[in-house]
């Protein structure tokens, strides 16, 4: 049964008004640049129109190679619109537009495209080495589309061990262009509504499932709200477009992952 989890209903505040991370402003960093440009302008004026406009122009071409290194970190589909549930990506063209991590080789022996009755998702089978993170640049629109959901299933994994399946959310880059990530995990071991605060590089874990499945055959819907978890755990609004999406499982797991979407809140949530 599909339900919606954001922190309100797992955890009321879980880090509290004085525990709270914020997303690093966007290229406020670019601000030395401006300011070192205006103080040497002062100290060396230029002795001609023809040179003013040379040291003009070699400020704007900075500042454009910094912004044109920090924007194309990664570049984004635009998920198209249907109706009130979009279509984030199904996996059935993996791994065309995902990027893994590292390039690393052993994304291919980790995951493959499969199918149930029809309908196409991911399989991953991790062995005793770490798995590989797989990242979709996809955009959509975080303001009427807030809720995520998609399809998940553990079919196997290490009893004795705290392993977990990340589903990640992103909704918004920081200074350097960098995706701030949200980890929604299902843990073998860790019960549902535990918090891990990821600091100013790592990503926040929320884990929302827990424990064997009922069926390991059967599918299980996460759906949360993920734009009330990042006010939540950011005090502040995320970017009007998502950045992307992304999957990585832990070691000794088997899973898979169907059907990701976004949609508007239900009447009442």
């Amino acid at each position: 049964m599909a339900r919606t989890r954001c922190l309100s209903a797992i955890f009321p505040d879980p880090f509290g008004p004085r525990h709270r991370s914020r997303p690093r402003p966007a290229l406020t960093f670019l601000k030395p640049i401006f300011y070192h440009a205006v103080l040497m302008h002062g100290r060396n004026p230029p002795r001609s129109n023809a040179e003013r406009s040379r040291q003009v122009l070699r400020v704007v071409a900075v500042v454009l190679l910094i912004l044109g290194l920090t924007v194309s970190t990664g570049r984004a589909d635009t998920a198209p619109v249907s109706g009130s549930s979009v279509l984030l990506d199904d996996f059935a063209g993996f791994p065309q537009g995902w990027k893994i991590k590292n390039n690393d080789p052993r994304a291919a022996e980790i995951y493959r495209v499969a199918k149930d009755d029809g309908s196409p998702y991911l399989s991953a089978v991790v062995g005793p080495k770490p798995g590989v993170r797989v990242f979709k640049y996809v955009a959509w629109d975080t303001r009427t589309h807030p809720v995520i959901s998609w399809k998940w299933r553990l079919k196997a994994f290490p009893a004795d061990k705290r392993r977990s399946v990340a589903f990640y959310v992103s909704m918004h880059r920081d200074s350097f262009g960098i995706p701030t990530i949200v980890k929604y995990l299902w843990s073998t071991k860790e019960p549902a509504g535990t918090v891990r605060h990821g600091g100013f590089f790592g990503a926040t874990e929320i884990v929302i499932q827990s424990g064997a499945p009922p069926d390991p055959d059967g599918w299980v819907t996460a759906r949360v709200d993920a734009v009330d978890d990042f006010r939540r755990i950011y005090d502040a609004e995320p970017d009007a477009q998502g950045i992307g999406i992304g999957v990585l499982v832990g070691v000794g797991i088997e899973a898979d992952v169907a059907e990701v979407r976004v949609e508007p809140r239900a009447p009442g949530e």
